[in-house]
């Protein structure tokens, strides 16, 4: 019989990502809002700030 995809991004109970979630066949994939870097999995190293660069004149 042929596999059903689970789409954990519909899952609100037990959803798996601190931005966008993007359901793939067999997986999903995260991505952190504008404005933040990581992996933006809940279970992984989430979403940190983006910090602007200072340049200083010395």
């Amino acid at each position: 019989s042929p596999l059903t995809d689970i789409n954990e991004c519909e899952d609100q109970s037990n959803y798996p990502c601190i931005g966008a979630c993007t359901n793939t066949e067999g997986n999903y994939s995260c991505s952190c809002p504008r404005g933040s870097h990581g992996d933006g999995r809940k279970d992984g190293s989430g979403c940190s700030p983006n910090f602007p660069v200072v340049k200083t004149a010395l």
